[in-house]
């Protein structure tokens, strides 16, 4: 081994002995040297391909008026596409999920002296905790999702309940009228 590739291995193993002992500043200088990043310099930002770089800002929500000039209207058809897109970005986090599940902590080839087995057993931790923490956020996400389409088909089944209500209603009437002429 040459002694560039000598003092990198012990700047990784000082590095994950800091790491251990919970002086991750000292940890992450170490790494950083050990492969040749500058310290200081930016982190890159993660992009996700397709997705809008900026978030805007929904309308303001204007409240109907006490004394019933306003109404609270439903779209259905809105209710059905936020449900639906957050189906689409369900399949991409599953996705993500499954990579990270297949890739596994990728710690196992530190095991053999105390150190490394506690530092395999910590990011085998983090790296299961991340994973469960995924995994919880997309029962979430779906949960939502299937309540929003259950809330649209709740109003469709309200609104035709109510159309036959009035339809029964005017035709009882209808009847009625027509009987005392």
């Amino acid at each position: 081994m040459s002694g560039d590739a000598l003092s990198g291995l012990d700047n990784v193993l000082a590095g994950i002995s800091d790491a251990v002992t919970g002086n991750f500043t000292a940890a992450g200088d170490r790494l950083a040297a050990a492969t040749g990043d500058v310290a200081g310099s930016p982190e890159p930002v993660p992009q996700i391909a397709g997705k809008p770089a900026t978030v805007t800002a929904a309308p303001p929500w204007a409240a109907p008026q006490p004394a019933g000039g306003g109404q609270v209207t439903v779209s259905r058809d809105v209710l059905r596409s936020v449900a639906a897109a957050m189906r689409s970005e369900l399949a991409t986090l599953d996705a993500a999920v499954s990579q990270v599940r297949r890739a596994g902590a990728g710690v196992g080839s530190l095991r053999g002296w105390p150190t490394a087995d506690a530092f395999s057993g910590n990011a085998a931790n983090a790296h299961n905790g991340c994973l469960n923490a995924s995994v919880r956020t997309g029962e979430g996400h779906r949960a939502a999702a299937a309540n929003l389409s259950d809330s649209a088909a709740t109003y469709d089944v309200a609104e035709s309940d109510s159309t036959r209500a009035v339809h029964g209603v005017a035709a009882a009437l209808g009847g009625a009228e027509r009987g005392r002429t």
